[in-house]
């Protein structure tokens, strides 16, 4: 950002007027003196526009710093806001096929085929037209059907595939397609199920040409694998959610999906997509060769993250949030860096006009600064965490308490619930003042997690009180890791200046009621009035529902 300016300034010609034409000649006499007092004039001109120059760059350094900073926040915040949808979807879809690959009808109907059996030599069409017409098999792609219909199952597609690949049953056409009967030994998703473990890839559908998501289970029957069952959500209906200036990734690095088709289908550096065999990547992408996103480092900017793109004279931002198959970027032009040019010029011209403009532009850059700021902690504030302590706020806690209720709805599984606050709280606040109370709530939170399993989670709930979900644990092992806590909550020493302190806290937990599938709210109304007996019989301790 570079600008040079001229300034000429003239002689202001009214002081001719104090001579008359025959005192001309005198003139020469007194020029030296106007003449130094116009260096004067000048040397001060330019060394306050010289002063104005330097502070007007200095202005524009810091607020592009600003500008940077706050894209980037929210551009990671976005992109960790976004995988965090995508994993819940992935995790939905990817439990239908465990689930159905344990199921007596499905394994039944593998089994009638045999763990040895051979792709069939019939045609596609022959092998539709038997499979479909199959009393048993047309019943279970019935079963599968109706799965697929419920209003709580968001997948676009379950079928069941043999020893061999070949699919015996589909829960209704994908796309308009009727693919039974075709072969799918070839995707990676049947292969890794093949060798006993849960499949998932990125793949364009074989017959459809839909691009989507695929996961599958093997099915087992006598300790021999006979078949695979398979899930698909479509890329269209995770695009929607998907933002402007995103863009996602499948786990070899391709951009499957990106809100500027430019982007699509290109990959980026240093991914692994090369390693697979030109075959398979025709086969899943519909294409063998790819062109990498051209992205070069901005170091003259400045921080991680800053790129060049070809024909913008501006920087990007990349932020990026990965998870096991999929991985969302936030690729976003800083057209604000234009606008910062253009009023550094305006700066200088004002500050040097008059020297007030100096201060009155920087406490607009001083205001800027400061929303620009207040907008990156709101930012972080609507996060999934708290903002004082880094552990899980309230909404996102009574999100996954939810989740793990459905999770365990299914699977037959159990947890516990712990819910407890600082004893006498209010006093550490009158003593130390709220930054103490502030501490000792910081301090409180880094020694439960220090405990914590990391399938475990701590949320605050509100001002003193927190939460802890433990899944898959009994109410013996949840009454130890609530003792566990309060004993070594109640060793931590808490500095606050010269003076120590220690805290204690009473708790209280309850078991989640199977049997009656307990709602979210029941379970921490038990847990609440365990808390409350606890803090009735005497404080610093533990009872359980």
């Amino acid at each position: 950002m570079s600008n040079s300016y001229t300034h000429s300034i003239g002689l202001n010609r009214s002081y001719s007027s104090h001579f008359s034409r025959k005192n001309a000649p005198r003139t020469v006499i007194k020029f030296p003196r106007n003449l130094a007092a116009f260096i004067a004039l000048l040397l001060a001109i330019a060394s306050w526009g010289l002063a104005a120059w330097t502070i007007s760059g200095m202005m524009a350094t810091q607020r592009l710093t600003s500008v940077i900073e706050r894209e980037r926040t929210e551009a990671r915040h976005n992109a960790e806001i976004m995988a965090a949808n995508l994993r819940v979807n992935f995790a939905h879809i990817r439990t239908i096929p465990i689930i159905l690959a344990t199921k007596e009808s499905v394994i039944t109907r593998l089994a009638e085929f045999g763990p040895h059996v051979a792709p069939s030599p019939l045609p596609r069409a022959e092998r539709n037209r038997l499979w479909r017409s199959d009393p048993g098999l047309a019943d279970l792609a019935r079963q599968l059907n109706h799965l697929v219909k419920k209003s709580d199952i968001v997948a676009d597609g379950i079928w069941i595939m043999n020893a061999a690949g070949d699919t015996i049953a589909i829960a209704s056409p994908s796309g308009g397609v009727e693919y039974t009967g075709e072969n799918y030994r070839e995707r990676d998703y049947f292969k890794i199920a093949k060798f006993g473990k849960d499949g998932q890839q990125f793949a364009i559908g074989k017959l459809g040409g839909l691009p989507g998501f695929f996961f599958s289970s093997p099915v087992y029957y006598n300790d021999e694998f006979v078949g695979v069952v398979a899930s698909r959500i479509n890329l269209s209906d995770l695009s929607e959610k998907l933002g402007q200036n995103m863009f996602l990734t499948d786990d070899s690095g391709v951009i499957v999906y990106a809100s500027d088709p430019q982007l699509r289908m290109k990959t980026m550096p240093g991914t692994r997509v090369g390693q697979i065999a030109p075959a398979d990547r025709l086969s899943r992408y519909r294409q063998e060769t790819f062109e990498p996103l051209n992205l070069e480092p901005a170091p003259d900017f400045g921080g991680e993250g800053i790129y060049r793109r070809p024909g913008s004279t501006l920087p990007w931002i990349l932020a990026q949030h990965g998870g096991d198959l999929a991985t969302v970027y936030v690729l976003k032009e800083l057209s604000d860096v234009e606008g910062i040019r253009q009023d550094r010029v305006t700066s200088f011209l004002l500050q040097t006009i008059a020297g007030t403009a100096l201060i009155l532009f920087a406490a607009g850059c001083g205001l800027y600064v400061v929303k620009g700021r207040d907008h990156a902690r709101e930012l972080a504030r609507q996060a999934s965490t708290d903002a004082l302590t880094g552990c899980a706020n309230r909404r996102f806690f009574l999100a996954r308490l939810e989740a793990e209720r459905e999770c365990c709805l299914r699977d037959g599984e159990d947890f516990c619930v712990l819910v407890l606050d600082l004893d006498h709280f209010k006093q550490i606040n009158d003593r130390y003042g709220h930054h103490g109370g502030d501490h000792a709530l910081c301090r409180f939170v880094d020694v439960t997690r220090s405990i914590l399993r990391a399938s475990d989670l701590l949320g605050r709930m509100g001002g003193e009180e927190f939460a802890i979900l433990l899944p898959k644990m009994s109410p013996d092992d949840a009454i130890q890791v609530a003792e566990r806590i309060r004993l070594t909550v109640a060793e931590a020493v808490i500095k606050i200046k010269a003076e120590e302190f220690t805290i204690r806290i009473s708790l209280g937990g309850a078991l989640w009621q199977r049997a009656t599938a307990e709602s979210c709210d029941d379970i921490l109304i038990r847990a609440d009035k365990a808390l409350y007996l606890a803090k009735e019989t005497g404080r610093n301790r533990v009872c359980f529902a």
